[in-house]
């Protein structure tokens, strides 16, 4: 899995999906270090893609988050 956050372009990666939270309601994408709040986001979308390498032959979920 790959969480990519935009704004506009790519700023940051990451691979747990418990490192990021988006809070759908409050408009809000919280990143976290081991558990730990590091900092916040406002969320304008978020679009999700199943990669498929057949060169490879890997398949990856992505999740790019655009935020502000």
């Amino acid at each position: 899995m790959k969480i990519v956050l935009k704004n506009p372009e790519p700023f940051r990666v990451y691979h747990h999906p418990c490192d990021v939270v988006i809070h759908s309601k409050q408009n809000k994408v919280e990143i976290l270090d081991s558990g730990t709040h590091v900092e916040t986001f406002d969320l304008v979308e978020k679009n999700i893609e199943w990669i498929i390498d057949v060169q490879n032959d890997t398949e990856e979920l992505l999740l790019t988050i655009y935020v502000t």
